[in-house]
């Protein structure tokens, strides 16, 4: 509907200026003033990156555990939306191994090749915090917690990063709260990493964000992070 709409317009710039009256003589300056004004709307409604994001979006918004009672209730939001958050008593699925864990997330991911490893933890009012960089800003009344990990390429050849849509889903537990992971555009968002290529001998830090509120923010040690496949637990990743 979008190409029409643009298509349509397009035919009555063109009818406008040679149709009507075919004396008009546009010079130079005017003519690239057109063709911006024409560039400008086709760039409007092409909304490819807006499709990807609101792709990716929908799919951690879907994300419902199989058997929802033996997890902790969560929100995944978007953009500067309030996140929601529900409490329950029950705990988060375990039973692997750390290291199992890990090698089950770099396979649901599509990265068997690299090593990953949790780096650190910050909480603030955005992330990430360099002056000029493209950042996810903290709702109202909200911190923004960001995970980071390295992702070691070991092997004699580089590695291509594709994590996009494999139905991969972080949780974070604190207390008797659970939150959801907050899905973000930024490049080096740990599930949704497109395009990347990391060298042989070399690290790639990625980034796992949750939005919680101000009253947690200094209540983030002891946490646990939990990862789920297609609905599926596959178990804790780490506790903080």
């Amino acid at each position: 509907m979008k190409k029409l709409v643009v298509c349509i317009l397009s035919c009555m710039m063109i009818f406008l200026l040679v149709g009507c009256d075919k004396q008009v003589t546009l010079n130079t300056e005017e003519n690239d003033l057109i063709a911006e004004y024409i560039a400008g709307v086709m760039l409007k409604y092409s909304f490819s990156d807006k499709w990807n994001y609101e792709k990716a979006v929908s799919r951690v918004d879907s994300y419902k555990p199989k058997n929802p009672a033996s997890t902790m209730g969560g929100g995944a939001t978007t953009n500067n939306t309030t996140p929601t958050q529900s409490p329950t008593s029950a705990n988060t699925p375990t039973g692997a191994s750390t290291e199992e864990v890990i090698e089950e997330l770099s396979s649901a991911l599509g990265i068997g090749g690299l090593d990953i490893q949790y780096k650190t933890y910050s909480v603030g009012e955005r992330y990430p915090t360099e002056e000029y960089a493209i950042s996810v800003p903290a709702g109202e009344g909200y911190k923004v917690l960001a995970l980071e990990f390295e992702l070691t390429n070991h092997s004699d050849s580089a590695i291509n990063l594709d994590t996009y849509n494999k139905g991969v889903v972080f949780r974070l537990a604190l207390g008797e709260r659970a939150f959801t992971q907050y899905a973000s555009m930024l490049k080096n968002d740990l599930v949704f990493l497109k395009d990347i290529s990391v060298n042989a001998g070399s690290t790639y830090t990625a980034v796992v964000l949750f939005q919680i509120p101000d009253s947690l923010a200094d209540s983030v040690a002891g946490g646990t992070l939990s990862v789920y496949h297609n609905n599926n637990s596959i178990g804790k990743v780490l506790s903080l």
